[in-house]
């Protein structure tokens, strides 16, 4: 492997770690959709922007810890990670941590452009035809929160009337799966002593999935979901029991 590949995979590593720290904070601790999809933009821009690896992995574990117990207002809680950390990917020499800042704001961005490209990503949970339906409702209509009323006088009118379909129709979905695996959202939590818990989060879940008020939140969350799909698939494969998986047909 050479130092390129390296680094590229120590990046890779340090991202689906904070990612995962993430989403344990949503499924079991009740991180709101907002403050998920903030912080996850602003650490990996910064992890990306680190080219030194100046800050170590477990630096950045910590620091989203610190992030997301500040916006959960419990700035005691531990939140963890069961990632695999293999060692030979992390560097020989000791990481040096690196202040971070936890108001990092995002760039701003043209918002009907942006709704209109992630509206494309909410096949099945939307037919083709409505997703050109709405993506011509956010062309004409003017930007403004949902007006609460029966006409569709704003985009966020139109933003609201498709989460409305794409909320039932992905519950639904979830019905289909715990049906199929009971034990699907099971997240293993370590304790700092090295012991296992296994804990249900789909009660948690199913509350995140009403709080969803954006596309944007939406497709985090169904990233969030599929997550605990794969887990649960090499949890399978573990155990040699490979008749289940083939039925779990996600997307």
């Amino acid at each position: 492997m050479t130092p390129e590949e390296k680094r590229a995979q120590l990046v890779q590593l340090k991202k689906e770690s904070v990612i995962e720290l993430l989403d344990t904070a949503v499924a079991v601790h009740g991180l709101s959709p907002e403050d998920y999809l903030s912080l996850k933009q602003d650490l990996l821009t910064q992890i990306e922007q680190d080219t030194g690896h100046q800050t170590g992995l477990f630096q950045w574990l910590e620091q989203a810890n610190l992030m997301a117990a500040q916006c959960l207002g419990d700035p005691s809680i531990q939140i963890a990670v069961g990632a695999e950390i293999r060692e030979e990917v992390l560097e020989e020499k000791p990481e040096k941590p690196r202040k971070t800042k936890v108001d990092a704001k995002a760039a701003p961005v043209d918002y009907k452009a942006a709704l209109l490209q992630q509206i494309e990503l909410l096949p099945p949970w939307l037919n083709d035809k409505e997703v050109k339906h709405y993506q011509e409702l956010v062309r004409r209509l003017p930007r403004g929160k949902p007006s609460e009323g029966l006409a569709m006088n704003t985009v966020g009118d139109a933003e609201y009337e498709l989460l409305e379909k794409v909320r039932e129709r992905f519950g639904k979905k979830m019905d289909q799966l715990v049906a199929k695996a009971p034990e699907l959202f099971r997240d293993k939590l370590e304790r700092p002593d090295g012991s296992v818990r296994w804990v249900n989060v789909e009660k948690n879940l199913r509350m995140q999935l009403k709080r969803v008020a954006s596309v944007r939140q939406f497709l985090a969350f169904k990233d969030l979901v599929a997550r605990f799909v794969s887990d649960y698939k090499r949890r399978q494969q573990a155990q040699k029991k490979g008749g289940l998986m083939s039925k779990l047909k996600f997307w």
